[in-house]
């Protein structure tokens, strides 16, 4: 099990390293910090030196950096140091064991192959556009089985969160997660279900029960309504700092349809979202 957090040279790197260290502390694991090559696909490397304060093997890794770019010219050097830049950040964050890593395949693919389930993506919402967030978020949702990290462009402590579950196998995988981790633990939290289906609510109140038994403070409310109009008013009413949902499509490589809730609130909640695919 790991943290990963994915990085790609933009003003939203910053914020996906102290997430990912934020898990990482809670969580007691490793980051493994993931730069995507070709880097004519990805906005320019952050602009702080990604060789301060660099220890031997950094310093040896960038030698080979060096000398793969003279030998082989099309090697993507730049993502190398876009990952370097960042692992280095969480160091400065005490995050004992960092690894760096490059994708050379599109990023569902090396999260397919080289993620694990148990492992939590944290990946930017990339807010700056709706058609670039959407874009960026996709990538990751066309793979199943995961659990993933939505953040904003600045990270603020975490002290509260909200978990909408509705009975379906997503936000089951969400449950299990945070089950078996002390992520949330010590924070205070709410659940809520949106409706009537008697058997969504038996699935809702075993999820809260099965929180509890794995020591999470947790409240429960079972609301009528529509769920995007009920949700918006509970987090008005309560803010929260995080926010947990079930993410789903038909298909494999369905993107989220606009009209989901699970849509919706990627667009009103400023917060990071955790977000589990089925």
């Amino acid at each position: 099990m790991a943290v990963i957090a994915f990085v790609d040279g933009s003003k939203w790197d910053k914020s996906v390293i102290e997430h990912a260290a934020w898990a990482a502390k809670a969580t007691g694991q490793s980051i493994t910090v993931v730069a995507q090559e070709d880097s004519a696909q990805h906005e320019p490397a952050i602009a702080y030196d990604a060789y301060q304060q660099m220890n031997p093997r950094e310093d040896m890794y960038r030698e080979l950096a060096v000398a793969s770019r003279t030998e082989y010219p099309e090697t993507d050097t730049n993502a190398i140091e876009i990952a370097q830049s960042a692992a280095r950040r969480a160091r400065q964050l005490e995050i004992e064991h960092v690894r760096t890593s490059t994708a050379s395949d599109p990023l569902p693919y090396f999260v397919e192959n080289f993620t694990d389930s148990s492992d939590l993506l944290v990946i930017a919402r990339r807010d700056e556009s709706e058609a670039q967030s959407r874009q960026w978020v996709d990538q990751f949702l066309k793979v199943r089985s995961r659990v993933m990290l939505v953040v904003p462009d600045t990270y603020a402590a975490v002290e509260s969160w909200l978990i909408a579950i509705d009975g379906k196998p997503a936000i089951g995988r969400a449950v299990d997660y945070l089950s078996g981790r002390e992520l949330l633990q010590g924070k205070p939290g709410t659940a809520v279900i949106v409706g009537d289906d008697y058997q969504s609510r038996i699935h809702f109140r075993d999820a809260v029960r099965h929180l509890r038994s794995s020591n999470y403070d947790i409240t429960s409310h079972e609301l009528q309504g529509h769920a995007d109009d009920v949700l918006a008013a509970v987090l008005a009413v309560s803010p929260v700092d995080l926010l947990v949902m079930g993410a789903y499509g038909q298909g494999r490589f369905r993107l989220l349809n606009e009209r989901s809730t699970t849509s919706r609130m990627l667009k009103t909640f400023r917060g990071p979202v955790l977000l589990a695919r089925a």
